[in-house]
């Protein structure tokens, strides 16, 4: 084990002293000799997540750090090892940019991490692997090859306090139809784990003002929910039929009031348009295009 680990500790120190001439070069190109016993070494090693932190919320800091350790194929721990790990630092038009930090083992062959506290909602992965020796494609995907993943959860502050729904979705005659179910599906995608529809049933509550029908649900329901979510999905305009099909628009209005207070914390107006050969299917594509951006803008916002 010790003759790998200075065969390896020798070939990242080789790199770092021509770090230089290796930018220069570029990230592709054939491996030099250094390169290839580097990844031919890999081989010799095994990562895995010892433990991971539970699900965590906008704000709100991870209870605990990942672990990951690094032994040999033959079982032994490896100390003084070194391991990248690449996270989330934060969002660009709704994808994530990545930061990496390497760590060192500890005698145990173990490394921990603990993400800093995050201004955003996440649902991807966290990568560790072993600390590349050059940038060139060919090493990256062959530490990648070898990485471990966990999942990396952060909840929005909705998701965690649970909702009590009151939207109609209206027909093409412009009439309240039913509940609009498909945002119960999408704010379970998100982490929601309490959600419900209002426990009334009455068109006349359209009429009602956002505080109204806030005051209304708290008679039978208290505070059970953290927000309430009112509004209605409607057509924006008849639809229309060309060649490519049936295009059908819709109009979401929403508002937001949180359960404790009785406060408006958030309102929104989404247009959603969607095409399909057959109708029902882009009158489908419309409204979840619809419920999507809405239950997108409320994890980003509360």
């Amino acid at each position: 084990m010790k003759v790998v680990k200075i065969l390896l500790t020798a070939l990242l120190f080789s790199f770092m002293a021509s770090c230089a001439s290796t930018s220069e070069s570029g990230n592709g190109g054939p491996l030099n000799d250094t390169e290839k016993e580097f990844v031919e070494s890999l081989n010799n090693y095994k990562l895995t997540v010892i433990s991971s932190p539970k699900n965590t919320e906008v704000d709100k800091p991870f209870a605990a750090p990942y672990v990951v350790q690094v032994k040999t194929v033959k079982g032994a721990v490896v100390p003084d090892f070194s391991v990248t790990v690449s996270y989330p630092a934060g969002k660009k038009n709704a994808e994530y940019v990545y930061k990496t930090e390497v760590l060192t083992t500890n005698k145990d062959g173990k490394v921990s991490f603990l993400p800093p506290v995050y201004s955003f909602t996440a649902n991807t992965k966290i990568e560790f692997y072993v600390t590349p020796v050059a940038k060139k494609k060919l090493v990256i995907e062959a530490v990648k090859e070898k990485s471990v993943k966990a999942d990396f959860k952060i909840n929005s502050k909705f998701a965690s306090k649970g909702a009590i729904l009151a939207v109609w979705d209206f027909d093409e005659r412009d009439k309240p139809s039913n509940n609009f179910f498909y945002m119960n599906g999408d704010l379970q995608d998100l982490g929601t784990t309490k959600i419900g529809n209002a426990p009334f049933s009455d068109i006349s509550t359209l009429k009602l003002t956002p505080t109204e029908l806030y005051k209304k649900n708290v008679e039978i329901i208290g505070n059970t929910y953290g927000y309430l979510v009112g509004g209605t999905v409607k057509y924006e305009k008849p639809y229309e039929k060309g060649d490519d099909g049936f295009t059908v628009y819709v109009i979401g209005e929403f508002w937001v009031i949180n359960m404790e207070n009785g406060e408006e914390v958030y309102r929104t107006t989404i247009k959603k348009t969607a095409t399909d050969v057959k109708y029902n299917d882009a009158v489908k594509k419309a409204k979840r295009a619809v419920s999507r951006t809405f239950v997108e803008e409320i994890a980003e916002k509360l």
